[in-house]
């Protein structure tokens, strides 16, 4: 009975004891494969270019104020592109930061800048964008692309007026310029870019059409924007304009 039990225990040690060399023999093998080396193929990262203005010489970067950059005729530099810091904006006691990039080579990172932040990506001409401050707001005459608009900033830098926005969901009819079933809206491109005038409160500007005798001569409508606060109306009628006899 003994010798039975004895023979049934060395039994079940042997089994342990294979079932052992079973795992140490599979651990032996796996251990001895090789490891395969898992690629990763290296993500291409795009740069963000997030500098809003173009590389500009100091040589070509001049610091000018408002009055002077109004009556700037050419630019300071030629060939390339030429910078001007306004440095003496200040509204409500903040300074806002206002540049003005300029290429006489039609380079395309131009533009009028706000807190360095791009407002327009066209300046045909440097005395083509002209400044004033009334009320405490910077405004911005800008005729460049052979049409006109108006853009007023607050002392944080911030749009609160776009002339040719509200032209465009106002949809004003010019009577004059209306001929029977045509009917014309004022727009950026139909008002004279020589007609703006500004004062503290309102600006005005009139539309024009060569519909005189006289090729350079033209006939319109007057217009006045008045304006309280941050508060701006639509352009409102104020006269007609007539031909200019030369």
């Amino acid at each position: 009975m003994k010798s039975e039990k004895g023979k049934l225990i060395l039994v079940y040690v042997l089994i342990v004891v294979l079932l052992l060399l079973v795992g140490m023999l599979i651990y032996v093998v796996i251990s001895s494969n090789p490891k395969q080396e898992v690629v990763e193929t290296p993500r291409t990262i795009e740069k963000v270019d997030v500098n809003p203005y173009p590389n500009v010489s100091t040589q070509c970067t001049f610091q000018i104020d408002l009055s002077g950059y109004n009556r700037l005729e050419y630019a300071g530099c030629k060939g390339g592109y030429t910078k001007y810091d306004i440095n003496n904006v200040v509204l409500n006691d903040k300074e806002v930061k206002v540049s003005v990039v300029y290429s006489d080579k039609n380079q395309p990172r131009t533009g009028l800048f706000i807190n360095d932040k791009k407002i327009t990506s066209q300046v045909d001409s440097l005395q083509n964008l002209k400044f004033g401050i009334f009320d405490n707001k910077l405004f911005v005459l800008d005729i460049n692309a052979k049409e006109a608009n108006t853009y007023v900033f607050d002392s944080d830098g911030e749009k609160i007026y776009d002339l040719k926005e509200s032209l465009s969901k106002s949809k004003i009819e010019d009577k004059v310029l209306s001929q029977g079933s045509n009917v014309v809206t004022v727009n950026s491109k139909n008002i004279d870019l020589t007609s703006f005038t500004f004062n503290l409160g309102k600006f005005e500007f009139s539309t024009t059409s060569n519909l005189c005798a006289s090729g350079n001569a033209a006939s319109g409508s007057r217009y006045q924007v008045t304006y309280k606060g941050s508060n701006f109306t639509g352009p409102q009628f104020i006269s007609q304009v007539n031909c200019v006899n030369q």
